[in-house]
């Protein structure tokens, strides 16, 4: 039996004390990539690391903010955000009982011309993008041109280097030469074999056959 002492402590003591998890809420900020601008109405999608589940789904507001509640504690939690054709896929992001406040950047323009990168590389270095072109992998090769006949013709100034080292497509024997959409981020300073190329694309997670 509890004496009255006991009662006490019991009642003043919560969920953590006792290693429990505790609920709570966050707060996703969106904003541009490069202007910091708030971007209202992103659909912003959470999922339970644990399982890949969808748990909650929320607009941004006119001041670009989420607001999740009813999260756990103990649990880890990855973002998606829908944007136009595709969904993009964020870090991972851990409740606490203070209710964090998380910002997250995102492109408002990456569906681009490979052209607009090889004629004018700088404004696009270090962001990701998503760009059509053909795939040519080969030993001090690997290139995606704006044409097939520019690869016929071993015209590298009309392509950019592919890094296939540090990515998450397993597809790339069934790609390695034809027209594919790739999605990764843009390097201006890399220039290939022999500095040959207009820039790299690296980090690449998405890489798709386009007919």
């Amino acid at each position: 039996m509890f004496n009255k002492a006991a009662l006490l402590i019991l009642a003043i003591l919560t969920p953590a004390h006792f290693g429990m998890a505790q609920e709570c809420s966050m707060e996703i900020v969106v904003v541009d990539q490069e202007t910091k601008d708030p971007l209202p109405e992103t659909q912003i999608l959470i999922r339970k690391e644990s399982t890949g589940r969808p748990f909650q789904t929320e607009l941004t507001d006119s001041s670009g903010i989420a607001i999740f509640e009813k999260l756990s504690s103990d649990a880890s939690y990855y973002f998606e955000a829908q944007l136009p054709g595709h969904l993009w896929r964020g870090k991972t992001l851990t409740c606490a009982p203070t209710n964090p406040r998380f910002t997250i950047e995102l492109p408002k323009e990456w569906k681009i011309s490979l052209i607009k990168i090889i004629t004018d590389p700088q404004p696009w270095h270090n962001r990701r993008v998503q760009i059509i072109g053909f795939l040519n992998l080969q030993f001090e090769g690997n290139a995606l041109y704006l044409h097939k006949e520019d690869w016929e013709h071993s015209l590298a100034h009309n392509a950019i280097w592919i890094d296939t080292r540090n990515s998450e497509c397993t597809n790339w024997k069934a790609l390695k030469r034809g027209y594919v959409l790739l999605e990764g981020t843009f390097d201006a300073y890399e220039n290939g074999h022999m500095g040959a190329y207009a820039g790299e694309l690296k980090q690449i997670d998405r890489c798709i056959s386009w007919r």
